[in-house]
């Protein structure tokens, strides 16, 4: 009955928070004509495709003319990849945090270079962008062996797949945005993974306990 309890709080949470984050970040909407993701609201999942599309260089209606930052970004990452290759400091230790890792843009400050890997690996250097891939993929791994454990509990199996499914959404996101670096996504995927690792954890624990008693 606990178990039970535990995890309908864990999913409730989940749901709130998903809720609170997208009203929060505005930039989602209800998807409805021109105006998906310019004035808040839920998206449906025309208007996500269609704006993860524009990332990669495909003209939108409902997004017209984001399909141009394909050609900023590429430059952009040229440019990391050009000054750590050209600098032994800067490919060990990054060229640090604060800065702003883009440049050609007179709009106004974009801080971010629009994907994360190439963002981690600029602020803090190679050892640093090792660190933090090895993290992700050795909660990814815990999440995975949690999935595909024998005798995993109907609960564990759930929150373990929301985890991996946020945190594979995350990770793909990264590739043409700021998404580790965007306060409502990273906080809201660290935030569900803690859950889901916690609960792993817990469960973990009752398992060992049920053997000692054995």
């Amino acid at each position: 009955l606990i178990k039970v309890l535990l995890f309908k709080k864990v999913i409730l949470s989940l749901i709130v928070f998903s809720l609170i984050l997208s009203l929060v970040s505005g930039k989602v909407s209800l998807g409805s004509g021109n105006s998906a993701f310019k004035y808040g609201g839920i998206p449906t999942i025309t208007s996500i495709i269609e704006h993860l599309n524009t990332s990669f260089g495909e003209e939108s209606e409902i997004y017209s003319g984001s399909s141009d930052g394909l050609s900023l970004r590429t430059a952009w990452w040229s440019e990391i990849i050009y000054k750590a290759a050209n600098s032994e400091t800067i490919l060990l230790f990054g060229q640090g945090f604060g800065i702003p890792l883009t440049s050609g843009y007179d709009y106004k400050i974009i801080r971010e270079p629009h994907n994360s890997y190439l963002s981690v690996f600029a602020r803090g250097g190679i050892f640093y962008f090792l660190i933090w891939l090895y993290i992700m993929i050795s909660i990814f791994k815990t999440l995975q062996k949690s999935i595909k454990r024998v005798g995993t509990s109907q609960n564990e199996t759930t929150i373990s797949l929301i985890g991996v499914t946020i945190l594979i959404s995350t990770l793909t996101m990264a590739i043409v945005q700021p998404a580790f670096e965007l306060p409502p996504v990273a906080t809201g995927t660290y935030f569900f993974i803690g859950i889901a690792l916690n609960y792993i954890n817990y469960e973990n624990n009752i398992r060992k306990k049920s053997l000692f008693k054995i």
